[in-house]
């Protein structure tokens, strides 16, 4: 009898038995086909054992069976640990679980904080009203450490007798000394000349008087004016000439008021607005009470008084206080050879003193206040103890505007320019200027307004500043550039731009 598959002890898969595998077998059937035991419709295997899938093929998904439907049921819980009788069994004896109080929980330990305590209730807040928190409890203070008993008491010393002054002695004893007036300080002990304060005894008597800034032109006149006010009115920069017009500062120092007076350089005129310029720096000069002759050390040390600077000084009416100021010390690498220059400048014209001075670095200013304040004659003050200058704002306006120029330009074009006021418009809370440049050439025209106007506007924004500055005050500037050739050579043109009448030199 040949050997038989013994029958698997599994049960019956239903889907095979209820309908057959759709694919068929791509192994051979190991059994011989017996067409007596074997249905037709079978995959060469006993009914009850489960059909092989073939290569590649997936098992077919078993349904899960589902609920009932109705009330979804809970899934039971295994872990008996999880369960709680609803009520006690009356067999148990075990005291009942009983969770203890937080008071009675046994603490972390010394030095842990404790998480599971409750927060001491915050005190309830009124609306309105502000809780104040409430003081710290202060540490006890330490134990005071016990004192040493104290040493057994000395007895005092016999005092002794002052001994008795003669009648004579006695006579001639040191009468009380009467308050002395505090002492002049020393120059050592005053600040640096960077101050150009002015020491002034409280008995000097008043003193008043005009001290006129002369010489040649780029010497650092208006520098030197700006430096011994504090105040930038004089409008610098590195063209000569700059200076058109008399300019008044006021320095007052107690007893003392000096008026500064900045003057054009003096130079050979090559038109009317030139001739001008001289005139008003020699007529100054003459009406001075001190003349602060100003001029630039030389780049030779070795070099003698120079004959222009003797020319100048020949203006100067003989007897009349000339102080020589040598400006531009700070670009000196050696001063071995300046004692040696100032001894030369004092033998070629009768100085009453002669001072190096930088006006850039503020060295040296106070000689300077001291050495005019002394050649002043004596009389009451022509200004206010306040007064810082007697021009209106207007010219400061237009010597700002003016001043933005010549910085920005070079050659002829800075000496053929020149700044009028239009208009000025104060009572509205931001004050209007309508200014109006005046130009030489039609070619100069688009080097002051610059490519899409940028040079102008440049020059409006620096401008529009100082002028702010010095009246507290936003302030809207308005500029406009006009052609007007021949200007310099016009006598009307230089009244209407504020040069006033040319006279002859005398």
């Amino acid at each position: 009898m040949p050997p038989t598959r013994p029958t698997s002890t599994r049960k019956a898969d239903p889907r095979a038995t209820s309908r057959p595998s759709s694919a068929p077998s791509q192994r051979p059937s190991r059994t011989p086909q017996r067409s007596s035991r074997i249905p037709a419709k079978s995959n060469g295997l006993p009914p009850d054992m489960p059909a092989r899938r073939g290569k590649g093929e997936r098992p077919a998904p078993q349904k899960q069976p589902q609920p009932p439907q109705g009330k979804a049921q809970r899934p039971e819980k295994t872990d008996d640990r999880d369960r709680r009788p609803s009520k006690r069994d009356p067999n148990d004896k075990r005291p009942p679980h009983r969770t203890p109080p937080r008071a009675e929980r046994p603490s972390r330990g010394p030095g842990k904080p404790d998480h599971t305590r409750k927060p001491a209730p915050r005190p309830k807040r009124v609306p309105g009203q502000i809780n104040k928190p409430k003081p710290k409890e202060a540490p006890p203070p330490p134990p005071k450490a016990a004192r040493p008993a104290a040493p057994p008491a000395r007895k005092p010393p016999p005092a002794r007798k002052p001994p008795q002054a003669s009648a004579a002695k006695a006579e001639t004893a040191r009468k009380p000394e009467a308050p002395r007036k505090p002492a002049r300080p020393r120059e050592s002990e005053r600040e640096r000349d960077s101050d150009a304060e002015l020491y002034i005894d409280e008995d000097t008597p008043s003193r008043f008087g005009r001290v006129v800034l002369f010489g040649r032109p780029n010497v650092g006149k208006s520098t030197l004016l700006n430096a011994l006010l504090g105040e930038t009115i004089a409008i610098t920069s590195h063209h000569p000439q700059t200076t058109r017009d008399q300019i008044l500062g006021v320095v007052t120092e107690g007893s003392t008021q000096l008026v500064f007076v900045d003057t054009p350089g003096v130079h050979e005129p090559r038109n009317k607005l030139g001739a001008r310029m001289n005139h008003l720096a020699r007529d100054a000069a003459r009406d001075a009470d001190v003349v602060l002759f100003l001029t630039e050390v030389p780049r030779d040390l070795g070099s003698p008084f120079r004959p222009t600077d003797l020319e100048i000084l020949s203006a100067v009416p003989e007897g009349k206080p000339v102080v020589c100021l040598v400006n531009k010390i700070d670009e000196l690498h050696e001063m071995s050879g300046l004692m040696p220059l100032l001894t030369r400048y004092l033998a070629a014209y009768p100085f009453v003193a002669i001072i190096p001075i930088s006006a850039k670095k503020r060295d040296g200013l106070k000689g300077v206040l001291a050495e005019a304040a002394k050649n002043v004659p004596e009389g009451e003050h022509g200004f206010d103890d306040d007064a810082l200058s007697d021009k209106p704002v207007r010219f400061f306006v237009a010597e700002f505007v003016r001043e933005q120029i010549l910085r920005r330009t070079r050659e002829e074009v800075p000496h053929g320019v020149a700044v009028i006021v239009d208009s000025f418009d104060e009572s509205a809370k931001l004050a209007r200027i309508d200014v109006s440049i005046h130009v030489d050439k039609e070619s100069h025209k688009p080097i002051i307004i610059g490519a899409g106007g940028s040079s102008l506007k440049a020059i409006g924004s620096e401008a529009r500043a100082r002028v702010e500055k010095m009246l507290g005050r936003r302030v809207h500037l308005q500029l406009w550039v006009r052609v007007t050739p021949g200007w310099y050579e016009s006598d009307s043109a230089l009244r209407d731009m504020g040069y006033g009448p040319v006279t002859k030199e005398p």
